[in-house]
């Protein structure tokens, strides 16, 4: 990608805010303005009002420039207003396409890739571009304007002052240029570093207890202080060379800075320039050196952004699961079933997963799905929550709005429970329902302000099957929602999935803990090596099995 093509992507990210920019840019041309408009002022309050020796006309200016000023810090507030709205929404779109994206990606690729490295990798890329495209950019065009200003009226009070003020810009440019290519490479290999920190970081916690058991805590340790080791050294190189541009600049423009009192004397000894005209001269001098250190940092800026974005587009290439519409036909005719799926299979890896499924659901039960690991039963739950499509067979949904924890809780570990609350409400075009808040306090997550990815298993699993639930979905799937729970949690979902069942929600759930199971559901599918074994209802449970356990019922069934 080609710098032109870095603007244009970056110009495309702030289409949905170009009202706003607009608003920005004429706020910005009218400061621009009476910024321009202070040096004249003061000006005329040594020439003429100073100099002068008039009262009324001195008055009169110093309060003229005060209230230009005031002017100018109202429209500063207002634009400062605008641009936070602008860079807080940009990230917060930002991060949900990328979560977007993420639960969309094929399931092959996030097993190989990881999907703790994938989110971590996405985070840190949209943290860099948001930083950068919400803040940076609408800072240059800032300077744009007011460096118009400044060439203005420096022409306007002597175009040889003018001239000689900003021969200097090109030597800052083309050190920056030069600077900036080192920092390009330090920002790729920092990426690098990084990428490598968070497969780190997977590895460690998919191996927690394996690392225990060999007692590996050191030299993983040891490994952790290489990577942040390397992190810092590349950070620190970046920062010193930042600080080296700067220091150059710095030392030009006070070369310059003095090269201009020597010229402007020499014009006030000659008649040519008043007192007045040379602090204009100085107010203007020092109003350039900011937007000239900003437009020669472009370069050091887009050194950064630039990386970002390819691997970004690298992440956001990543294919999705192909869409199934064509597999599952939606109804919305009142009818008996809610789910019916006939002769369904899935293959992955050659390996056949599911074979010829014929299921029924009914709406407002609950179903528990049973089986060994490895039987079928997160493939079958992701087909039918829509995640991914069968090989062959048919599935019939009547229910469009569904709800589901499949596996692990997908949301933003960097973001609190109400902020992940919040944004899947906006991801699904709902607002907050009032039972939603509720069970977040229940749960004591509402007004926990850790971030998701400090909290506990069970904590993690609260959250999880309240994201489920916003936007009151019809058909809820919960794989494994019990894990990590303490025993008072249990209870509470239990308590929670028998009010859902009275609300006509229809459950599908799967869990290890068969008691559970057997406490909670009204019928029960009993899978083995992707097929299923038998279908029966409490009832049918009970008069066949009147006293045997859970896990004898299980045994029995897939002896049989």
């Amino acid at each position: 990608m080609n710098d032109k093509k870095y603007f244009l992507y970056i110009w495309k990210l702030l289409k949905p805010y170009r009202k706003q920019i607009i608003l920005i840019t004429v706020l910005m041309l009218i400061s621009s303005i009476a910024n321009m408009c202070v040096p004249l002022l003061q000006r005329q309050i040594i020439d003429v009002g100073i100099m002068g020796r008039d009262l009324g006309i001195l008055s009169g200016l110093v309060l003229a420039t005060i209230i230009v000023y005031l002017m100018i810090l109202l429209l500063r507030y207002i634009q400062n207003r605008i641009q936070i709205e602008i860079n807080t929404d940009f990230e917060k779109q930002m991060q949900i396409k990328s979560m977007q994206h993420l639960l969309c990606i094929r399931k092959d690729i996030l097993d190989k890739e990881g999907i703790l490295k994938l989110s971590k990798n996405a985070d840190y890329y949209v943290e860099i571009i948001s930083r950068i495209t919400g803040s940076s950019i609408l800072q240059i065009l800032i300077e744009v304007f007011k460096l118009i200003g400044i060439i203005v009226a420096f022409i306007l009070i002597n175009w040889k002052i003018a001239l000689f003020s900003f021969s200097f810009l090109p030597i800052k440019f083309l050190v920056t240029a030069f600077i900036g290519k080192y920092i390009q490479k330090n920002t790729n290999r920092n990426i690098e570093e990084h990428q490598k920190l968070h497969k780190w970081e997977e590895d460690v916690f998919n191996t927690i207890p394996e690392i225990k058991l060999w007692n590996l805590n050191h030299k993983k340790c040891d490994q952790y202080g290489d990577i942040l080791s390397n992190i810092l050294k590349i950070v620190k190189k970046s920062e010193l060379l930042i600080a080296k541009d700067s220091h150059i600049g710095d030392g030009l423009a006070q070369i310059l800075f003095n090269l201009l009192y020597l010229l402007s004397g020499i014009m006030i000894w000659n008649d040519t320039l008043t007192i007045g005209g040379l602090l204009v001269i100085s107010s203007y001098f020092t109003y350039v050196l900011e937007p000239v250190s900003l437009f020669s940092s472009i370069g050091l800026i887009f050194s950064d952004i630039k990386p970002a974005i390819d691997k970004y587009e690298e992440y956001m290439s990543y294919p999705e699961d192909e869409n199934i519409s064509s597999e599952i036909e939606l109804s919305l005719e009142n009818n008996e079933y809610q789910i019916k799926i006939t002769n369904l299979s899935f293959k992955y890896d050659e390996n056949l997963v599911l074979k010829n499924i014929d299921l029924y659901f009914e709406y407002g039960k609950k179903y528990a799905l049973i089986g060994e690991n490895g039987a079928g039963k997160t493939t079958l739950m992701r087909i039918i929550s829509g995640l991914i499509g069968s090989d062959n067979g048919k599935m019939e949904l009547k229910s469009k709005n569904i709800g589901a924890l499949i596996e692990k809780p997908a949301f933003y570990p960097g973001l609190t429970a109400k902020e992940n609350i919040k944004i899947i409400s906006l991801m699904r075009s709902t607002l907050i329902e009032k039972e939603i808040v509720e069970l977040a306090m229940k749960f004591g997550i509402w007004e926990n302000h850790k971030k998701v990815k400090n909290y506990s298993l069970g904590m993690k699993q609260k959250l999880g099957i309240i994201l489920a639930l916003i936007g009151k979905p019809q058909l809820l799937v919960l794989d494994e929602p019990l894990n990590g729970l303490d025993p008072k949690s249990t209870i509470q979902i239990r308590k929670l999935l028998s009010d859902l069942r009275e609300k006509g929600i229809t459950i599908l759930i799967s869990s290890h803990i068969l008691d559970e199971l057997f406490r909670v559901a009204t019928d029960y599918i009993f899978i083995s090596q992707g097929t299923i074994k038998k279908n029966f209802t409490y009832e049918e449970i009970v008069h066949k099995y009147p006293d045997k356990m859970p896990e004898e019922i299980y045994l029995d069934i897939l002896e049989e």
